[in-house]
């Protein structure tokens, strides 16, 4: 297929960038391998102190449908993202990071998933990701199985709220849903936290449980690393009741209450945010959170897990 033969533009892909000249060209080239083509891409480059930029603009030179800006000021990846979906009309939107690898039917898959489905309503795509290391040597085949995630055809919004999973460097979402997003709230942390919500609550998620992505972990992850990876992360320590209980040392609580006064939503659904809230205010007593870890899928399902989460909550509130 030849790239933009003409065709109205099916997808837009947005990627933001910061001192990524390591790896940019192997993830530019992975787009570029695509076995679906119609599409265009738009870069902001987030004020990089490196070679990223000078590399960017070598591929828009070659390639009219690739879109660089350069932000004066660093903005940060969110606001970032949340510019490039402002300059969107396609049909579909996919996100995009400066470090992976793309499987090259990425956007074949993604797209044919979600034709598959009634776009009037919103909707997101997702899939798993193969864990590689910074030569991209394979880690691990599953990053649902490594991190314990499992999604279901059926609506999770306790899952969403807590565990989440949904990995933004593997989103396509259509027209109805980037209409929903925007603005982002103004505590948001994590772009794809604030997708997946949305989705969630309003239309609905399309889970592709085999892996589309090839996530490069190095040091300079901005969700993960090498180190934090392969960190053994100890849930409750009896010397330490400074240990911060799962989602309570980022800013989901703002980002939360923002999104009840934002929009309409069901009955049920409130209910479910309201006492999600009340477990990120330390406002639940034992009976509560017997039923907020067992009963609901805000955590992790594995049950190990489980346990000692429990242990930790009934050790911080001793």
């Amino acid at each position: 297929m030849s790239f933009n033969s003409g065709n109205t533009i099916t997808i837009s892909i947005i990627m933001t960038t910061y001192n990524g000249e390591l790896y940019i060209r192997e993830q530019l080239e992975s787009l570029l391998d695509q076995t679906y083509t119609n599409f265009e891409l738009y870069i902001t480059d987030d004020n990089s102190t490196d070679n990223t930029y000078n590399i960017l603009k070598e591929y828009q030179e070659k390639y009219p449908f690739i879109y660089i800006t350069q932000n004066k000021i660093q903005l940060g990846f969110v606001r970032n993202f949340e510019q490039l979906l402002q300059k969107c009309n396609s049909k579909y939107i996919s996100f995009c990071d400066q470090d992976d690898v793309w499987h090259k039917d990425k956007l074949k898959i993604s797209i044919e998933s979600l034709e598959n489905e009634d776009n009037s309503i919103p909707l997101l795509f997702h899939s798993d990701l193969y864990v590689t290391n910074d030569k991209l040597e394979i880690l691990y085949n599953s990053y649902f199985k490594m991190r314990h995630y499992q999604f279901k055809p059926y609506k999770q919004l306790d899952a969403m709220l807590g565990r989440c999973g949904v990995m933004g460097n593997t989103t396509v979402i259509n027209q109805k849903l980037q209409s929903l997003l925007l603005p982002f709230p103004t505590q948001l942390a994590s772009h794809d936290y604030w997708i997946a919500l949305i989705a969630e609550l309003f239309g609905k998620r399309v889970s592709y449980l085999k892996p589309l992505v090839y996530y490069r972990i190095h040091q300079n992850n901005f969700s993960n690393s090498i180190t934090s990876l392969n960190k053994k992360r100890k849930i409750v320590s009896i010397v330490n009741k400074e240990y911060r209980l799962p989602f309570q040392d980022i800013s989901r609580e703002k980002v939360l209450r923002e999104l009840l006064q934002r929009y309409p939503i069901q009955t049920q659904d409130k209910r479910v945010i309201i006492f999600f809230l009340q477990y990120l205010h330390n406002e639940l007593e034992l009976s509560s959170l017997i039923s907020l870890i067992f009963q609901y899928n805000f955590f992790k399902k594995n049950y190990k897990y489980k346990i000692k989460t429990f242990i930790a909550i009934l050790w911080k509130k001793a």
